[in-house]
């Protein structure tokens, strides 16, 4: 489940090695007019002062993000990731699908609270956890976000599903039997029982989450919609597209456009769906049509 995302805006590099081939000689009969006259190049260089001569690393703007795991842990050391840059750097974080709930009296409280202490013992965790936690509740809670978010003074921004699938799928029942994964699978298995409790949960969900934000010490901003899934910024439909297409839209704007109003200071972006009370289908399987509305969508 865990992937993890840390991105730095003006600073993200891709290398790929796709396979060894060929290059064919190319020869210019214009050479010295192209510039290739065996002549060194020329430079201009400033060598800057101070601290700045033997650091050139200038960070203007950066954004701490992860997904699942990945979005729990862009909550921990949000506040740490914000240390590391002047005053003067705008500096925000991102946690996708990261909001797990411990969800004291909603079943599998005992469940979820094991498989977490579990994680803090195996990774040696205890005395790593925020002292603003561990000083108040049991510090095996400490990895939950409704026990972490309030204690955020960097602007953070959640993206979640009130139907998160993972979480619904693993995170309610200790034994899984076969009956629960074939409707967490797939929706349309599922009986008027085993819907009840996916209701049951979001309405855990946006209780706990509501609670959370309303007593957070900074500026939260949030995209809570009911789309049955995991996980958003790895997925154009979901991220960039999905006002294209028709779906996953809050305040008539995608998930992408949320977030870069809220990081750009444009507006504080706090909207959550309350009118569905279901789970929605919202996937997508007809990539060439969903690119070219999206294209479409960008243009106009």
């Amino acid at each position: 489940m865990a992937r993890l995302l840390l991105a730095l805006i003006f600073s993200l590099i891709a290398i790929g090695i796709v396979r060894a081939h060929r290059v064919p000689i190319t020869i210019l009969e214009t050479a010295v007019a192209k510039g290739a006259d065996g002549s060194p190049p020329a430079y201009a260089h400033s060598p800057g002062y101070g601290d700045g001569i033997d650091n050139w690393s200038v960070y203007i703007q950066a954004l701490l993000s992860g997904g699942s795991a990945g979005g729990l842990a862009t909550i921990l050391h949000c506040d740490k990731f914000k240390t590391l840059f002047a005053d003067t750097t705008r500096v925000k974080c991102l946690s996708d699908s990261g909001f797990f709930i411990h969800g004291e009296h909603f079943v599998g409280a005992d469940w979820r609270e094991n498989i977490f202490s579990n994680v803090i013992s195996t990774h040696g965790l205890t005395n790593l956890l925020p002292a603003s936690c561990t000083s108040k509740v049991n510090p095996n809670l400490c990895l939950f976000p409704e026990y972490l978010v309030q204690d955020v003074k960097t602007p953070l921004f959640l993206i979640e599903s009130s139907f998160d699938q993972y979480q619904i799928a693993n995170h309610v029942f200790r034994d899984v039997t076969p009956r629960w994964h074939d409707c967490t699978s797939d929706l349309t298995l599922c009986n008027s029982n085993e819907i009840t409790t996916m209701k049951d949960f979001r309405n855990t969900f946006l209780s706990t989450f509501t609670n959370t934000v309303a007593d957070s010490s900074s500026r939260i901003g949030y995209f809570v919609h009911t789309c049955y899934i995991h996980g958003h910024i790895f997925d154009k439909a979901f991220s960039t597209c999905s006002a294209s297409v028709g779906h996953n839209v809050l305040d008539n704007k995608s998930i992408a456009q949320a977030v870069g109003d809220w990081y750009f200071d444009r507006s504080e972006f706090e909207h959550m769906d309350i009118f569905n009370d279901l789970p929605r289908n919202c996937s997508f399987t007809d990539w060439p049509t969903l690119l070219e509305m999206c294209m479409a969508h960008e243009k106009s």
